[in-house]
């Protein structure tokens, strides 16, 4: 079989009726979505596609012909169109590459990093099994809450290879390859692991950590703070046991989940597809973080008991509270006082407890009391202290914000994370999740008046006024933008806290899942997009992203040849180089090198330039030139592309022009037929045409 990227010759066996026509069309137009093109001038040339002039019974297709071009792909001649056998066999390779790949797919990442150190065989056997059903889970939702795999092991002392993809069968399969031996000693390499993991995973992933010993190398964590602070995953721990050994090694775990916006997990090994299976009914996208507060401090006498505030807006579909600690118990209350009882009860293990409470009503403020008992023994599965997490789905706005010296408008002149030592600014964006008029009115009436700075315990380090920034006439965006600040910030790990009103003045709130803490002068962070593709003759920008909080200079390069530079920024910056009509004496591969006081940085991954060049119609011929009725006709065009195209029949009769067919995606020069079949008798084929248009090409 020709491989998909070959270029070969596909044509169509002549139908016998009108009903077995309208059987092939019908096909076609399940299969292939449709993509605009025009009925008479192709725009990119300007020019008109070829005119089907009277054709004599010489331009005739055989069936020989057609049976020819058939059994070179090794299929009968049961249907028709180079569209079906083009189909078919992108068809056969996706569902051997993926079960599930015409789902809808988020970006993130669902990582696994596991021990696989002698005393783990029954953690793996129960991982196996939650990971079937997470997947399982997965092809039952509308959308895929993940878009690739990874699982990380990590031994000692070696670290192994780790598997990265995008089918979920390769995952299981690694999983079921894992096997459990080596170690000795009980503190294993497990921030190597994470590390490896979080440096692969796509932003805003989710990583399961699988261990029953503590991290030997706990001074990685530095480098897997600076890694997730720009990642922003969330990092949870399953832990199965922990052996004795300097309590820095232990308490690593809790810094990693308390930075991430992730849980400590401490289980015996009989309850890991427990928690597993909670991940396969919580793991989703969607959800946002209303209030979070980490108490490491043990508790060793008395029980604690606190109360905690948070507030509930109109319209959410869950409120989902998890505590941490030793023998965890929530009392919820809204906001007239009363106890909630019709909650869900999610996850129930001695250290943790999930509830959920579906449709909360009314809006306002909500209290959550948690109570933690004493800490009596000395066992290291225990938690000293304990964690809450409040997250919420239904949310119809998510918040981005980044930070500056200077004052900013744009988030691409932003960082992560403030610059140390000095006073910042806070840029906050709040978007509406789908764009719509509704979510655009809805969101206006809100009101968003300060930000607090918050230690992770729940302190108040400072409170911020929220500025609006005042909105252009052409942005499309529906973003609400505001300016905090300048403001010092704290030495250490730091969280976010809005705070606003909706538009019925109840008291909103919302927190980013993960901390921040503050940086030092560094190098440029640069960033490019792989690939771009664009249309010859059109415009078009490539994009260089920097990050520095400090001023910067940037050069681009074309094929390691400097191409333009010494472009001076005052701070962060998404650089564009304009091309104002694109050839393809412009494809190639560009990079940028950026410089600030602390040195620089060339873009790790350049981008790949391709000029796509509009296709060209070769030959266009029928297999009748007259037809009568219930009889059918075979027409022909031949295009020559250098990429995938679509193309369009139309028929001009007596004036009015029609789109006879459905428009087809093939690959570079291909015959493309069409069987027509017609009910009034003498037809003559006189104004037939096709034009063809390249696919859209790929941008940034």
């Amino acid at each position: 079989m020709a491989g998909l990227g070959s270029k070969t010759k596909h044509a169509a066996h002549p139908l016998s009726s009108v009903r077995s026509l309208a059987a092939t069309l019908l096909s076609l137009a399940i299969i292939f979505a449709k993509a605009t093109a025009t009925l008479e001038t192709n725009p990119h040339t300007g020019k008109q596609p070829a005119k089907m002039p009277e054709l004599t019974t010489g331009c005739l297709i055989s069936e020989t012909e057609v049976s020819q071009e058939r059994s070179l792909l090794g299929q009968e001649v049961n249907g028709s169109g180079c569209s079906e056998l083009h189909e078919t066999s992108i068809t056969r390779v996706r569902r051997n590459a993926q079960s599930f790949a015409e789902k809808p797919k988020m970006t993130a990442t669902l990582a696994f990093v596991f021990d696989t150190t002698g005393s783990m065989s029954e953690d793996m056997a129960q991982a196996r099994q939650g990971a079937k059903a997470i997947l399982k889970a997965f092809t039952e939702r509308d959308e895929v809450p993940v878009s690739n795999y990874i699982l990380a092991p990590f031994n000692d002392p070696e670290i192994p290879a780790m598997t990265i993809t995008e089918n979920p069968d390769v995952f299981v399969n690694a999983l079921n390859n894992l096997r459990a031996d080596g170690g000795g000693d009980c503190p294993e390499r497990a921030c190597a692991g994470i590390l490896n993991a979080l440096r692969t995973a796509h932003p805003q992933s989710y990583l399961y950590v699988f261990t029953d010993a503590p991290a030997k190398d706990y001074q990685v964590y530095d480098k897997i703070l600076e890694v997730n602070q720009r990642k922003r995953s969330q990092v949870t721990f399953i832990l199965s046991g922990l052996c004795r050994h300097n309590e820095e090694s232990k308490t690593v775990y809790d810094r990693i989940a308390g930075e991430s916006g992730g849980q400590v997990f401490s289980v015996t090994k009989h309850d890991i597809k427990t928690v597993l299976d909670f991940v396969r009914d919580t793991l989703r996208g969607g959800d946002e973080t209303i209030y979070s507060v980490r108490r490491p401090t043990p508790i060793s006498k008395e029980p604690h008991s606190e109360l905690f505030n948070m507030t509930v807006e109109i319209g959410l579909e869950e409120l989902r509270i998890t505590l941490t600690g030793n023998k965890p118990a929530v009392i919820v209350f809204n906001p007239l006082g009363v106890i909630i009882k019709n909650f869900v009860t999610i996850l129930t293990l001695p250290n943790v407890i999930v509830v959920g409470i579906l449709n909360p009503e009314p809006a306002g403020v909500w209290s959550v009391r948690v109570t933690i008992q004493p800490k009596t023994s000395q066992l290291a599965t225990i938690p000293n202290g304990f964690a809450l997490q409040v997250r919420a789905t239904g949310v119809s706005y998510k918040i981005l914000q980044g930070f500056s010296i200077q004052p900013s408008q744009s988030l691409q002149e932003t960082a992560n994370r403030p610059l140390e030592g000095t006073k910042n600014y806070l840029l906050v964006a709040i978007k509406p999740l789908q764009k719509s008029e509704e979510q655009k009115i809805s969101l206006e009436k809100y009101t968003w008046d300060y930000v607090d700075i918050r230690k992770l315990d729940g302190e108040i380090y400072s409170t911020q006024a929220l500025k609006p920034l005042p909105r252009t006439e052409d942005d499309e965006t529906q973003t609400l933008s505001f300016l905090a600040g300048p403001f010092e910030i704290p030495l250490d790990l730091f969280t976010l806290a809005f705070h606003g009103f909706d538009e019925n003045g109840n008291p909103i709130s919302r927190m980013p899942l993960n901390a921040i803490s503050p940086a030092p002068i560094s190098p440029p962070y640069v960033t490019m997009e792989p690939e771009l593709e664009a249309m010859l003759g059109e415009p078009l920008s490539l994009h260089c992203a920097v990050e520095s909080l400090t001023p910067f200079t940037l050069d681009w390069y074309k094929n390691g040849d400097f191409f333009l530079g010494n472009l001076s920024y005052e701070q962060s910056h998404d650089a564009q180089l304009m091309l104002q009509s694109a050839n393809k004496d412009d494809e190639g591969l560009y990079t940028c090198k950026a410089t600030n006081s602390k040195g620089s940085t060339v873009s790790p991954i350049g981008t790949s330039l391709k000029i796509i060049v509009p296709p060209v119609i070769v030959r266009m011929r029928a297999t009748k030139t007259e037809i009568l009725e219930n009889e059918t006709v075979m027409l022909e065009c031949v295009v020559e592309s250098e990429n995938d195209y679509t193309i369009t029949w139309t028929l001009k009769q007596e004036g009015n022009i029609e789109r006879l067919s459905n428009e087809t995606h093939c690959l570079s020069r291909h015959f493309i037929t069409m069987t027509l079949g017609y009910m009034n008798a003498g037809l003559k084929i006189k104004w037939f045409s096709a034009s063809a248009l390249v696919a859209a090409p790929k941008k940034i």
